[in-house]
């Protein structure tokens, strides 16, 4: 069983004054790679101490004091 890779933005209904996608706004396909590593660099430098979002209806969520998780081959993969 596979699952498709989607962003997380896609999860949420869609406002019907928008139109676009994520990737037409921020260029995520072409920049992924650059604000992974400002982020990783971040965190790693304590500068970073939080990541939040605001989800539809107000719910605000927040990923305190995150961690850069790495893969067996030493290569990060995402935040904890």
């Amino acid at each position: 069983m596979s699952s498709t890779a989607t962003h997380f933005t896609k999860t949420f209904p869609k406002r019907v004054d928008i139109t676009g996608s994520p990737d037409q706004a921020f260029h995520m396909q072409e920049n992924r790679d650059k604000y992974f590593k400002y982020l990783i660099g971040g965190v790693l430098a304590k500068t970073i101490a939080a990541f939040g979002t605001i989800a539809p209806g107000g719910t605000i969520q927040y990923l305190y004091g995150p961690q850069v998780h790495h893969d067996l081959g030493g290569n990060p993969v995402g935040f904890v």
